[in-house]
């Protein structure tokens, strides 16, 4: 049997990963970089699967 907390959550590192990306996400929105808009994403996306 599957321990449940190793099935419903990420590993630690994986965890960690995570929160450091969006640190720096939050940190580059802060100083003012672009992103993307919901728009220009959903273009982006179906160029990618066009050409697979």
């Amino acid at each position: 049997m599957m321990n449940q907390k190793a099935t419903t959550h990420f590993p630690q590192n994986q965890m960690m990963e995570l929160s450091e990306t969006l640190f720096t996400i939050e940190k580059d929105r802060m100083a003012g970089k672009a992103g993307y808009t919901l728009d220009e994403l959903d273009a982006s996306l179906d160029d990618v699967i066009a050409k697979v």
